[in-house]
């Protein structure tokens, strides 16, 4: 694959050069590259990817379907459209949803015009990991807006409800920030 074409050229840039402004290697961290290592990692990292963009594609696709409060019954116009169509948070979820519907097929054709050898599209698999991220975000925000549009009518239920999931984001955030300072101070 390319990744091969490139070896010579990552290992002479990976060096560790004492001295200079590139004391640490035109690219940091990689003086203990082993390619042929890194590429497995490489593409076991992307398989997986690849497998959680699918997961979500087809959890907010069924959630599309799946309209928080059901659908209309009473014969009329407005027969088979969405209970809380007039609900902000509903319209929330709506949007939140296809967000990430979007940038999990968006991930998922750059794994597949990458895997079929389109080496234009090449570049494309580096986007891959930050539309998962995304969509992922939007599919927790669809949850949240779609548990809250059902729940409003417990007001103290659906906060206490919003709160919990919402705890993802803190959390989150300190957990890559204890990890990229544990990188950093680690260091090549």
């Amino acid at each position: 694959m390319h990744a091969c074409l490139l070896q010579p050229e990552i290992q002479e840039l990976s060096e560790v050069v004492d001295v200079g402004p590139f004391r640490r290697g035109v690219i940091p961290g990689l003086s203990r590259w082993k390619f042929e290592e890194n590429v497995s990692k490489w593409e076991k990292r992307n398989y997986s990817l690849m497998v959680v963009s699918v997961l979500i594609a087809t959890v907010t696709f069924a959630a599309a379907f799946t309209m928080p409060g059901g659908y209309q019954n009473e014969e009329g116009t407005q027969q088979g459209t969405s209970v809380l169509i007039r609900n902000a948070a509903f319209q929330a979820f709506v949007i939140t949803d296809a967000i990430a519907m979007m940038f999990s097929l968006s991930a998922i054709f750059a794994h597949i015009f990458v895997s079929i050898g389109a080496s234009t599209f090449f570049p494309l698999i580096n986007y891959s990991p930050r539309f998962t991220l995304i969509s992922m975000v939007a599919m927790i925000l669809a949850f949240v807006t779609g548990t809250y549009a059902v729940l409003a009518p417990s007001s103290g239920l659906a906060i206490a409800t919003c709160t919990i999931c919402l705890s993802f984001f803190p959390s989150t955030i300190y957990l890559f920030y204890k990890m990229v300072k544990d990188w950093a101070e680690s260091g090549p």
